[in-house]
Parts: C-alpha cells; structure tokens; sequence
C-alpha cells in the first residue's frame, strides 16, 4: 500500500467510522454516558487528525477525501439514530442527510465515473456548519443523559444549522457542476 495512504492522520480519520459500532452497541443497550464517552473521543479525532497532518506535513489528497467522508458517515449516523429514537426533527436530519449524501456520491461519480481529480479545501461556513452539528449530537446525548428536555437550546441551534446546511448544500451542488464540466478543480 502507498505511503500517502497508511498515515497516522488516515488512520485516526478511519477510526471515526471504525468507532461507530461500539458507540450504537452501547446507545441500543442504553448506556448513553459510555456511548457519549467514546463519541466524545470520537469527535476529538476530527480535529486531531488535521492537526497531526499539518505538523507532521503528512498531508495528501486522500487524507483530504477520507477526512470529510469519516465526518459525515459519523454524524449521518448519530443524527440518524437520534431522528429515529424520536429526539431530533426529520425536517433537520432530512436537510443534514441531503447535503451528506450529495457530498459523498460526488467522490466515485468525479473520481470513478469521470476520472477528475479534485481538491478538498472546506470554508470556514462548512466546517462552522460541521462544528453546529456537532454541538446538536452533543445537545442530544446531554437529554438522553440527564433526561432533560434541552428543546428551548436545541430548537434555535438546529434552525440555523438547516440554513446554513441549506448554504452550503446550494454552493456544493454549483461548485460539483464546474468541477464535472471542468471549470474548477476544487470543493470548497
């Protein structure tokens, strides 16, 4: 296997999918503090991995691509079990889903279909629209925890999260149509 591929940033970006099963294990057995543990960890690992790229100068496209794919399998995931318990709105996860998947058909459909290599370089909006629903994960395993209703924080965080998600989701679908025609060679 390639040098570019087995890093530590890789490997640390691979665990956040690897980790997605112990964390469902324990959220169906209701040891909601544990699976909030090791999600916590989990979600350490995004900004680590990044972190160890730049400092290490290990960083390569397939990083860049395996990075934001971890991401949105690991929050698609827990936002998905948290839709179907009942504790997040299908509205919002709908809005959240759409953009995740759209961005993940992109890679074989560019890389595999047409051949194009690209660039992953997020904005700031994107990683602040990550970092918003980080922030409902962590807001829904706190309820499941304490078995409070966190309803008056959660309502406005996910309002803006689905705009924002909207946003990007917008500028992602233009941004994938010049790539495809060859006009750009970058998502941002």
């Amino acid at each position: 296997m390639s040098k570019q591929y087995v890093t530590l940033p890789n490997f640390i970006s691979l665990s956040r999918i690897l980790l997605i099963l112990p964390i469902f294990i324990l959220l169906q057995k209701h040891l909601y503090t544990w699976a909030f543990a090791l999600a916590t960890f989990t979600l350490f690992t995004d900004f680590i991995d990044g972190l160890i790229a730049r400092k290490t100068n290990s960083i390569s496209v397939y990083g860049s691509i395996l990075d934001p794919i971890a991401d949105k399998i690991f929050v698609f995931s827990l936002l998905y079990f948290f839709t179907y318990n009942g504790q997040l709105n299908p509205v919002y996860f709908a809005i959240s889903a759409t953009r995740d998947i759209l961005q993940l058909l992109a890679i074989p459909i560019l890389m595999g279909y047409k051949k194009i290599k690209f660039n992953v370089q997020p904005k700031l909006i994107s990683k602040i629209a990550t970092i918003l629903k980080y922030i409902i994960i962590v807001i829904l395993f706190l309820g499941s925890i304490t078995h409070v209703g966190l309803k008056r924080i959660l309502h406005p965080i996910l309002i803006a999260s689905a705009i924002l998600e909207i946003y990007v989701l917008y500028h992602y679908i233009i941004r994938f149509c010049e790539i495809f025609k060859g006009a750009h060679n970058t998502f941002e």
